[in-house]
């Protein structure tokens, strides 16, 4: 009898002890597993620091670098300085993703596009979750606070030529009561392209018909070119968040 409870305390005390161990590496835990996640889906991660909530549930990643070798080595496609999300664990354990605060600083997206029109982003696309059979989860971003600095584009137009479109954003802008991301991307492409913008935006998802007057009204409003080479960076672009966002 007393073997048998010297055995389950050991159990006991191990499993606290190691409770106690993951508790304290927590941080450090996350950021091995997150910098192996991501170079097994062929992307080099790097991340100044992981920081998860104990009494108060949240998830800080600091200084987040991605960059995928297979097209440039030494270039980051994603330079991240924080992403911050508070998150309702009660609400997760139910399905329903409800984040009260939200806070991502972008410095910087760099696409970039093949003439087979195989984006840099690609590889983040395995972790974009396979849509079930049944319903979606609920989810809901109570207050986003969103950084954009700069979204440089480089591919190849219809005629097979090299092409760039680099975009200043330098965007700071709250929302609230967020439940769709596309459209906040959408909003955001729009609003720094303008009236004339959104035309040429409509016409490369197709919605437009008379596409040449209106790439060429804009070229003149928003950006120096031609309609041509707008119609392709726009679309470029458009594609490369629609990889990021799953779209």
């Amino acid at each position: 009898m007393k073997f048998i409870k010297k055995i389950l305390f050991s159990i006991v005390l191990f499993v606290l002890l190691l409770a106690a161990l993951l508790l304290v590496f927590r941080n450090v835990i996350a950021k091995a597993a997150f910098t192996y996640t991501m170079s097994a889906a062929g992307l080099n991660a790097r991340v100044s620091k992981i920081d998860i909530g104990v009494l108060k549930p949240y998830l800080r990643v600091s200084g987040l670098t991605l960059s995928n070798p297979s097209v440039a080595r030494d270039e980051a496609m994603i330079n991240l300085p924080e992403f911050y999300v508070e998150y309702s664990l009660p609400d997760i354990l139910k399905s329903r993703l409800f984040f009260p605060r939200v806070r991502i600083e972008l410095k910087e997206l760099v696409l970039r596009s093949d003439k087979s029109g195989m984006t840099n982003t690609k590889p983040l696309e395995s972790f974009i979750p396979k849509k079930g059979k049944g319903a979606p989860p609920q989810w809901r971003i109570d207050t986003l606070e969103l950084k954009v600095g700069r979204i440089v584009y480089s591919g190849y137009s219809t005629s097979g030529a090299p092409l760039t479109y680099d975009i200043n954003l330098n965007l700071d802008q709250t929302y609230h009561n967020v439940d769709n991301p596309a459209k906040i991307g959408s909003d955001i492409f729009l609003s720094y392209m303008g009236t004339q913008g959104k035309e040429v935006f409509e016409e490369v998802q197709g919605t437009a018909v008379d596409s040449g007057k209106k790439a060429a009204s804009a070229v003149k409003e928003t950006v120096s070119g031609t309609a041509e080479s707008v119609k392709d960076a726009v679309g470029g672009a458009a594609k490369g968040l629609k990889d990021l966002i799953g779209k």
